[in-house]
């Protein structure tokens, strides 16, 4: 199962080229608050520029439950569709479903999702899936500055996660990032994911061209370029504006691309430090009939709108860890998981571990008068068995100690009481007892014919062939366990032509049916073409009142 932990707390990181944006963030009495936004610029080496940002910087990643984003281009997103509403089985059939979809073998990468809508018969999801390498390189460059994040989500996730809290839209937004060195654009319907597409240009691509008019025009191009107007003074700048044609090609083709098939054009929300820049949004989308919607103002971001668009990524980080966040996603799984889950709870665990000792000396000092009253219970407890099983006091104390029974039954000892009970135990375990010898269980020949008549089992493709069956009886009641219960656990070994047939066959083994028991787990695993699955079978065995 994969973790994702939540605190009231977080710390979103984006670490794009040589800057490292950090975005804290805490909920107050359900609303969420910005509190800390800082950009710590990175040396040549990869390293923080002076000791005073490193500790900063790790102060707050100490503290706080921290969140790294994977690029956008090394994440898959897929629409995907399960004809199943169960939470439980969509889970199950999760990885089989899923792994149709993969351009890679699913063991060499990891998968994560978003429940985006349920119907009736259907349950229709966003997948999210990235190869392992990308996971570990990713954790990599934040383990370069001395950083282990504890949640790894991604950059159109986070911006999904932005859009949702301070977008003003209730329909379907397209979100353009347009970054330093890259560039993303992601449809999201109400802070839900739905799909992305990635582009490996940013605005740095831009400032170089102007630095290089700069050189050569040194008293026309006198502005820096985070002040530079592109609306009024492009034609000064002639590579500058080839970059930026060139640019805005890219741009537009992937918003065409997302656009393709829909008859009215989607909102479009611009974040990322070309977002910032004067009239440059507009020039990038005015063949386009778009509608630009701003950053919802709301109680707790009192920020400069620029300010929040630069650090867009870090904030949809952080607002992902937040609780009651309702589609987290997190590829630390499997070998990859964070490795020191309990390192924010030390204090925590701590003064755990204090009060555990206070207690336990609180329990010490009120023990003999607990002792006591435990005796008292005991022998009720032992007054109450003799009368189930028909006995009186008296003449079971007869039996026990003819020679000197005792009179009273406060007059016991705790050693008194385990002899009674041992000889009470011993009576009752001498009485006959009766079990079921005829297990009313399916047969193996019922199970392989119903197996083999399976719609499930057969289709244009060819036919799934049964390679290896195991019919094991793994409980029955006898003479030491006559309470036990009669199972049957059935192991079999698959061939099917397409991964589609196996996953329709792991689909129809789990919904229920006359043979196998649903309230036991049934077990699924591939293999390239094979696939291994066990279940155990319905007992139907009529067990006599001693055996339920």
């Amino acid at each position: 199962m994969i973790r994702k932990p939540s605190d009231t707390q977080a710390l979103g990181l984006d670490l794009e080229k040589r800057v490292l944006k950090t975005a804290h963030l805490e909920t107050l009495r359900g609303k969420v608050k910005i509190t800390r936004l800082e950009a710590y610029t990175l040396a040549d080496n990869h390293a923080f520029s002076s000791a005073k940002e490193e500790h900063l910087c790790h102060e707050q990643c100490d503290r706080f439950l921290t969140i790294g984003a994977i690029e956008g281009a090394q994440v898959l997103i897929r629409k995907l569709k399960i004809n199943l509403t169960k939470p439980k089985d969509v889970d199950a059939a999760f990885p089989f479903e899923a792994e149709g979809q993969l351009p890679f073998a699913i063991d060499e990468g990891y998968l994560d999702k978003i429940v985006v809508d349920k119907q009736t018969d259907a349950t229709w999801l966003t997948m999210l899936a990235a190869k392992k390498s990308a996971v570990a390189k990713t954790i990599e460059s934040f383990n370069a500055l001395k950083i282990e994040p504890e949640i790894l989500t991604t950059t159109p996730h986070a911006l999904a996660a932005f859009e949702g809290i301070y977008g003003a839209e209730e329909q379907e937004v397209l979100v353009i990032y347009l970054g330093e060195s890259q560039s993303l654009i992601a449809l999201v319907n109400q802070g839900k994911l739905i799909s992305s597409h990635s582009l490996a240009i940013g605005v740095d691509t831009l400032e170089k061209a102007y630095l290089e008019d700069q050189v050569r025009e040194p008293e026309i191009l006198e502005k820096s370029f985070q002040d530079f107007d592109f609306s009024d003074d492009l034609e000064l700048s002639p590579t500058l504006k080839e970059a930026v044609n060139k640019y805005k090609r890219e741009i537009n083709w992937m918003v065409l691309s997302e656009l393709k098939g829909v008859k009215s054009a989607y909102p479009i929300m611009v974040l990322g430090e070309g977002a910032t820049l004067k009239g440059f949004e507009t020039l990038l989308f005015n063949e386009l009939e778009l509608r630009s919607i701003d950053i919802k103002a709301s109680e707790g971001m009192e920020m400069n709108q620029n300010l929040l668009k630069r650090f867009a990524i870090a904030i949809g980080s952080a607002l992902t860890a937040l609780p009651h966040y309702p589609y987290p996603i997190n590829f630390r799984q499997q070998e990859a998981e964070y490795p020191f889950p309990w390192k924010r709870f030390k204090g925590t665990l701590a003064l755990f571990i204090g009060s555990s000792i206070a207690l336990a000396a609180m329990i010490f000092l009120f023990g003999q008068a607990y002792m006591g009253y435990k005796e008292d219970l005991i022998k009720q407890t032992y007054s109450e068995v003799l009368a189930e099983n028909g006995k009186r006091f008296k003449d079971f104390e007869q039996k026990v100690n003819p020679v000197d029974p005792v009179v009273s039954l406060k007059d016991l000892s705790a050693s008194d009481l385990r002899e009674r009970l041992n000889a009470l135990q011993s009576e009752i375990n001498s009485e006959p007892d009766l079990f079921p010898l005829s297990p009313q269980v399916p047969l193996v020949s019922d199970t392989l014919a119903w197996l083999s008549n399976l719609p499930e089992m057969k289709g244009p493709d060819g036919t799934i062939q049964i390679e290896s069956f195991n019919y094991t009886l793994v409980k029955r009641p006898d003479q030491t366990k006559k309470n036990e219960k009669y199972q049957v656990k059935v192991d079999l070994e698959l061939i099917a032509p397409t991964p589609k047939m196996a996953r329709e066959l792991h689909t129809a083994l789990i919904q229920p049916n006359e043979f196998i028991d649903p309230k036991a787990e049934v077990k699924w695993s591939a293999s390239k073409n094979k696939y291994r699955t066990s279940f155990f079978l319905k007992d139907k065995t009529t067990y006599f009142s001693g055996n339920k």
